[in-house]
């Protein structure tokens, strides 16, 4: 895939970053000419490079399992964050929500450039950094 072909490709997508993520990543990895990730087991500890790798979080009395949307064991750990560009049809607010001519009002994760995009980066980092330090052992690797 050349970069020209991926920037086609993913330059229409919108807000949905649950249906977007796996296949932008997989691109990705064929852009830059790397393996893709291997498929989630069921066994946590053999999952070295893989989406949806599950975190489990203790925060005293709570007890939760959360996810890293791409873990490569000892290397990185990537959140992924789907913006909203400028689409024709659509109306942006000060907070960069979006609406259609028909009213449908979507939040996503505000539009690109925008101030509320820029708080959703953020917390996206953040919960990055928290994944990791979750990870067995408080390490990532």
């Amino acid at each position: 895939m050349t970069y020209l072909e991926f920037e086609d490709r993913w330059r229409v997508s919108g807000g949905a970053e649950r249906a977007n993520y796996g296949l932008f990543l997989q691109d990705l990895c064929d852009l830059l000419q790397v393996p893709r990730p291997n498929p989630t087991t069921d066994r946590p500890a053999e999952d070295a490079y893989v989406l949806e790798r599950a975190v489990q979080f203790n925060d005293g009395a709570k007890k939760s399992t959360g996810r890293i949307d791409l873990y490569k064991r000892g290397c990185f750990v990537l959140e992924t964050k789907q913006g909203v560009g400028t689409f024709a049809g659509l109306n942006y607010t000060e907070h960069g929500a979006r609406s259609t001519e028909h009213g449908a009002r979507s939040t996503e994760h505000g539009a690109r450039s925008t101030e509320h995009g820029a708080r959703s980066t953020e917390h996206g980092a953040r919960s990055t950094e928290h994944g990791a330090r979750k990870m067995k052992g408080g390490s990532w690797a």
